[in-house]
């Protein structure tokens, strides 16, 4: 972590703070790994000196949901259903992953977010087939910069019909291990949780036993539930098993009923919606809508490279492009005029920053420009051809959903430290590019 102090000068600053608001004009100090003040000057001797005049400083994105374990095999399903991609990349590809694939992958996955403007991942891992696979995506997540959540999933590479379809396996006991000698600490930027099969995948008493392990070692649950393809009713499952809790991250929902989400937002769990991978594959239509009417805010994800963009602008994009659509077909079939829309460009990114960081039970750290929380920031180009003009905050707002790209990314900061300043990424890309490439070489050689 940094230990110096930043100051970005003159930027169009979005707080995402419902509080503060936000400032066509303004300074913003890091001092450190955290945000010291916001305010329309401020004078700190000594500071490096960021000019953000032509910028717009807002939040990192969060991404809530992704296989970042797939890193090297981008655009592979492009073409397939959700079923193609069990059948003939899941159960063919998966096994094949050495522990260097999964490290390739991760570190891959990673930078490419992190050159976009994305400061936080929730890495949902269902390839580690051996232990020593689950330690080298811990790794790549560390040595990658970023702020991430490792999901440790189950094994699929192992057998997708032992451990996907009604398993009667237990999540593997190596999680013990995982979350002894990885995550020690709270604080630290890479953290822990269990990527669980949940009801649609397991048998009542394999799903208790690993909600029961999950709450022994404290780490929080995320769960793919109620897709497109799968059971229908498992809210309803956990509800009547006693399992529901503000502990649980909930994914996709697609088929889910309103009661369902309803019980969700009653019992305070969180819900990722991953809308370009949910339509490219048929999982279903993204119930963003649907979720913001029953009381959730959801977060954000982009699910797998292999058949979805690998950025969050694409994400927001589509998410607002489908409920605009949604909700104009529903008022047209009413024979209603469609007046006004129900979700806007700010809600929308809001949903990409401070409710993502909800969604990932990191709100009090990051998702919001606020003094006193960690300084994970973004500062985009706002003189871009693609942007300009911006001439105020709400207008910011809107460049940003429907216009920004990952080219338009100048600097990204992760708890006050630089990793891409000027357009240009720290790390060493080219060799995470070359890991990738390797990778990818070994594990598709075809496009078949």
């Amino acid at each position: 972590m940094s230990s110096k102090q930043i100051l970005l000068r003159g930027g169009c600053i979005l707080t995402m703070d419902a509080g503060l608001g936000d400032f066509d004009r303004a300074d913003l100090l890091i001092d450190g790994p955290r945000i010291a003040e916001i305010a329309p000057h401020i004078d700190a001797p000594g500071a490096e000196i960021v000019e953000a005049e032509t910028m717009i400083v807002m939040p990192g994105l969060v991404n809530t949901h992704h296989h970042m374990w797939q890193g090297s095999m981008r655009n592979v399903a492009i073409d397939y259903t959700i079923g193609e991609y069990f059948a003939k990349f899941m159960s063919v590809i998966a096994p094949r992953f050495t522990p260097a694939d999964i490290y390739a992958g991760d570190l891959m996955s990673a930078l490419e977010g992190l050159n976009a403007g994305v400061t936080t991942f929730l890495d949902w891992c269902h390839v580690p087939n051996t232990p020593e696979h689950a330690d080298e995506a811990v790794r790549a997540l560390k040595d990658s910069g970023a702020r991430a959540i490792f999901a440790y999933g189950p094994p699929l590479g192992q057998g997708i019909k032992e451990w996907f379809y009604q398993s009667q396996l237990t999540h593997p006991e190596d999680t013990r291990r995982v979350r002894r000698q990885h995550f020690a600490s709270k604080d630290q930027l890479v953290t822990f949780a269990l990527a669980l099969r949940g009801p649609d995948f397991t048998s009542p008493e394999i799903n208790q036993h690993d909600f029961a392990l999950a709450r022994e070692l404290a780490a929080p649950i995320t769960m793919h539930i109620g897709a497109q393809g799968g059971p229908p009713g498992g809210v309803l499952k956990l509800q009547r098993a006693k399992l529901l809790g503000s502990d649980i991250n909930h994914v996709h929902m697609t088929i889910s009923s309103a009661e369902e989400m309803k019980l969700i937002a009653d019992t305070g769990g969180t819900v990722s919606v991953t809308p370009i991978s949910e339509m490219m594959m048929g999982v279903g239509a993204p119930v963003t809508g649907r979720l913001l009417a029953a009381g959730v805010r959801p977060g954000l994800g982009i699910d797998t490279i292999t058949g979805s963009s690998g950025d969050m602008f694409g994400q927001m994009r589509a998410a607002l492009a489908m409920e605009r659509m949604t909700e104009a077909e529903e008022i047209w079939a009413r024979g209603e005029q469609y007046g006004s829309v129900r979700l806007t460009a700010r809600q929308i990114l809001e949903l990409a920053t401070i409710e993502g960081a909800r969604t990932l039970w990191l709100d009090s750290k990051i998702g919001s420009l606020t003094a006193g929380k960690e300084a994970d920031v973004v500062l985009i180009r706002a003189d871009d051809l693609n942007m300009a003009p911006v001439i105020d905050a709400r207008a910011a707002v809107n460049a940003i959903v429907m216009s920004a790209d990952t080219a338009n990314v100048d600097s990204v900061f992760v708890a006050g430290s630089p990793i891409k300043r000027g357009g240009k990424m720290l790390a060493d890309t080219e060799r995470a590019r070359k890991l990738a490439a390797a990778s990818s070489a070994r594990l598709f050689p075809t496009n078949n």
